[in-house]
Formats: structure tokens, C-alpha cells, sequence
């Protein structure tokens, strides 16, 4: 006959390593929870490169005292700070009329307490904007560094001085502080767009 041990076959010592395996497993599953649940304060600045496609011009989003705040979309044009709240590392923006409806979510990545939320164009039919979080902390965005945004639907390269980056679409880089300048202590500074393959010069000049 054959003979398939279970769990109760096995000595009392591995079933007590067994349990307490199962609540170390619990607890740490616990506390990863309590972690993604807690709520966190952002201090945000808000950056728009577009009209809404249905003409929305501001956005309301849940302060640290809890009360709406009313956010500004104004293009090309850095907003005033804000301190909003992220619940479970997400900021939600919602129409200032009554119904309230959902116009964009920003993700915040981990311990960014400091962001530039940048709203974009979308082509989802049930949103306003897409948006791309910047962490504006010193330690990523050190002073004199620049941070370089790609909004276009194709790789953009970027140089500062003797930097030189790539960049996807709807993605952002940091470039620290350039050390090579020229006489009058400034660099060169260039951007290009791929198209059909091949680099193209978008904006050349010296900064």
C-alpha cells in the first residue's frame, strides 16, 4: 500500500518551525500593508504644456488639512506650491463641479515629498490629462542641474555642456550643473527630435 506522509507525519519540532514561519509571513504581510495605506503630504508645483481637450482650466485635489484646493492649469507657468495629500501614493485631481468626476491621477513614487506634477495631453476618453511626476528633492534635482522633459511621441536627445542623454517619450531626465564652459562661462546647450530615424536639431543656443 502505498504510504504519502502529511503534515501531521512530521516530527513536532518542524511543525513548530512551520507555524512560526506562518505568522513571520503574517506580520510581514501586515506591515507592507500598513506602509502602502499610510497617507503622505506632497509638496507640489504644477506645469501644463496644453489646453484640455474639453476646455478644463482648473482642477481640485484634496489638501493636507483635507479641504479642496483649487489648482490652477495654467500653461508654460510654474504654480505657486501646494501641499496636497497622497492617499496610498496617489494624487487624485477631480472637475471643480459638483459631480466631481475623475480628470487625472498623478503616482508618487516613494519618499518624493517634494514634486513638479506635469500635466500632459491623454488619449484615454475618460480623462482630462496625463501627468508625469518629477521628484524636485535636492538629492535628484540638485541646484544648478537641470531637469529635461520629453512631452513629444518620439526619443528626444538632449546636451548640456558636455552631458548628452537620450530621452523616451513622456519620460524626464536630471543633468547636473555642466563643468565645461566656454570663455564668456556659459555651454552650449542643444535638443533633438528622431524622425523617420534619423536626429534632427530642434533648439540650439547657450545657456
Amino acid at each position: 500500500m502505498a504510504y504519502f506522509p502529511t503534515v501531521w507525519d512530521r516530527p513536532q519540532s518542524t511543525i513548530r518551525k512551520l507555524k512560526q514561519m506562518k505568522l513571520i509571513l503574517l506580520a510581514t504581510l501586515l506591515s507592507t500593508q500598513i506602509i502602502l495605506a499610510k497617507d503622505t503630504i506632497v509638496n507640489c508645483r504644477f506645469l501644463c504644456f496644453e489646453n484640455a481637450k474639453d476646455g478644463t482650466s482648473t482642477l481640485v485635489a484634496t489638501g493636507e488639512d483635507k479641504a479642496l484646493k483649487i489648482i490652477p492649469l495654467a500653461l508654460k507657468k510654474l504654480s505657486k506650491p501646494f501641499a496636497l495629500k497622497s492617499a496610498h501614493g496617489e494624487i487624485a485631481f477631480r472637475k471643480p463641479e459638483s459631480d466631481g468626476a475623475l480628470a487625472a491621477t498623478a503616482k508618487i513614487p516613494a519618499g518624493v515629498q517634494d514634486a513638479i506634477i506635469v500635466f500632459l495631453p491623454t488619449e484615454n476618453p475618460e480623462l482630462v490629462h496625463e501627468t508625469l511626476v518629477l521628484d524636485t528633492s535636492p538629492k535628484t534635482f540638485s541646484n544648478g542641474s537641470s531637469i529635461i522633459v520629453n512631452s513629444s511621441h518620439g526619443n528626444t536627445r538632449a546636451t548640456i555642456g558636455e552631458k548628452k542623454i537620450e530621452i523616451a517619450p513622456n519620460k524626464f531626465a536630471s543633468i547636473p550643473l555642466p563643468k565645461e564652459l566656454d570663455q564668456f562661462n556659459m555651454a552650449n546647450v542643444r535638443f533633438q527630435v528622431e524622425i523617420d530615424g534619423s536626429w534632427r536639431n530642434a533648439f540650439e543656443s547657450t545657456v
